[in-house]
């Protein structure tokens, strides 16, 4: 499939490294990643089971992803 006229909007906590690859394959050129604000407000607001915040995981993510063909763009 080509997914080139799709777009993806994520939170950025499941786009891992595996899951880019599969997407850039599938034809995806772009991604726009969400952000509640800064930290210590995303990891308020936006919190996995056990209240651990999600924050370092979107930026983890976002930083394993920079050298692939998929284009991140940043939405606060």
């Amino acid at each position: 499939p080509n997914l080139a006229s799709a777009r993806l909007v994520t939170n950025g906590v499941l786009l891992t490294p595996e899951m880019v690859s599969q997407l850039v394959v599938a034809g995806l050129s772009a991604a726009v990643i969400t952000f509640d604000g800064p930290k210590p407000i995303h990891d308020n607001i936006r919190q996995l089971a056990g209240r651990r915040g999600t924050y370092d995981t979107i930026i983890d993510n976002l930083q394993a992803a920079q050298n692939s063909q998929l284009q991140l763009h940043l939405r606060v």
